[in-house]
C-alpha cells in the first residue's frame, strides 16, 4: 500500500511564470529623455517621479512544460515608481529575509527559501538604491498567505513496490482510498494527467483525443483507473487536487468563474508504470 502526498515542487521543466493576481515579468524601467530634451532639475525630477508603490502580491506557480500545473511555489509582488539607473530589493518587514537586486519592477520570494505561513499575514517593502545607497523605502504592503482547502491526511492506491518504484498491472482495477475528509463544496481535477511510452513517446491532457482518463472540475475525489494491456509500459503520472472554484471572471487578472483559487489547491500525486501479471509475479516473490 503506497502512500502518497503531492510535494509541491513537482514539475516537468521550470520557467519563471507568474500567474497570480495578474502579476507580470516585463521590466518596468523608466524611459530615459528623448534626444535634444532639454535637462531638467533636480526639483523638477523629483516632482515627477512616481512614488514606489508595491502592486499586487500574490502567490504564484513557478513552474512550465505539459501536465496539470497547480499550487503555488513563490510569493510574486510587482512595483510602480521604478526609476532608471536605480537598483530595488523587497524585504519582509521585521526580517532580514530580501530578494536579490535587480533593476525592474518585479519581486520573488521563493517558498522553499522562507517559512510562509498558511494564513499568515506578512508586510513587504521595497527599498531603492543608487550605487549601493538607499534612496527611498516603499510603505508595508500586507499579504496574507492563502490557506489550502481541509484535506484528507493520506491517500492511498494500491501500487506495488519495487525498488523504490511503483507499479500497476494492466487488467487490474484501482481505486483511491482516503483517511480524512475533503472540504464540503469543493471541485477536483483527477486522473491521468500526461504519460510517457516506452519509445519516449509522450501524451498529455490538453491533447485533442487525448486517451487516458482525465476530468476537471469534478464534484467528487473519487477515482478508478483499469490500465489494459495497451498501456504496458506506460509510466502515468496521476493527481487527485481539490481546490475552491472561482465565483466569477475577473478578466483582468486572467480569471474565469470555476478556475481553481490560487492557493486553495490540495492534492496528491502517484508516478507509476504499467505491467504485465508475469513482471507483477516477479516482483511480488
Amino acid at each position: 500500500m503506497s502512500p502518497a502526498r503531492l510535494t509541491r515542487l513537482a514539475g516537468v521543466a521550470t520557467s519563471l511564470t507568474l500567474l497570480a493576481g495578474g502579476l507580470s515579468l516585463a521590466p518596468a524601467q523608466a524611459a530615459g529623455p528623448a534626444a535634444g530634451t532639454p535637462a531638467v532639475s533636480s526639483t523638477e525630477d523629483r516632482a515627477r517621479t512616481k512614488p514606489l508603490r508595491i502592486k499586487s502580491p500574490g502567490v504564484s506557480c513557478e513552474c512550465g512544460g505539459a501536465g496539470y500545473l497547480w499550487g503555488w511555489y513563490v510569493v510574486g509582488m510587482r512595483f510602480t515608481g521604478v526609476k532608471k539607473g536605480h537598483t530595488y530589493r523587497a524585504f519582509i518587514k521585521g526580517g532580514a529575509e530580501a530578494t536579490a537586486t535587480q533593476s525592474y519592477g518585479t519581486a520573488i520570494f521563493s517558498r522553499a527559501d522562507h517559512d510562509f505561513e498558511y494564513g499568515e499575514t506578512y508586510k513587504f517593502v521595497v527599498k531603492e538604491y543608487k550605487r549601493k545607497k538607499l534612496v527611498r523605502t516603499s510603505k508595508a504592503k500586507k499579504y496574507t498567505i492563502p490557506t489550502p482547502v481541509a484535506h484528507p491526511d493520506m491517500a492511498r492506491l494500491e501500487t506495488i513496490e519495487a525498488d523504490g518504484k511503483d507499479y500497476l498491472v494492466a487488467g487490474r482495477t484501482y481505486s483511491v482510498a482516503y483517511e480524512g475528509e475533503w472540504q464540503d463544496g469543493i471541485q477536483f481535477a483527477k486522473g491521468v494527467d500526461r504519460y510517457l511510452n516506452e519509445d519516449g513517446g509522450f501524451g498529455w491532457y490538453e491533447e485533442e483525443g487525448y486517451p487516458l482518463p482525465w476530468v476537471e472540475h469534478a464534484p467528487d475525489a473519487a477515482l478508478t483507473l483499469a490500465p489494459t494491456e495497451e498501456h504496458l509500459g506506460q509510466q502515468w503520472n496521476i493527481y487527485v487536487v481539490g481546490s475552491v472554484p472561482a465565483p466569477k471572471d475577473v478578466p483582468r487578472k486572467g480569471i474565469e468563474a470555476g478556475d481553481p483559487v490560487r492557493g486553495s489547491e490540495w492534492g496528491h500525486h502517484w508516478f507509476v508504470s504499467i505491467i504485465s501479471e508475469e513482471e507483477a509475479a516477479q516482483l511480488e516473490q
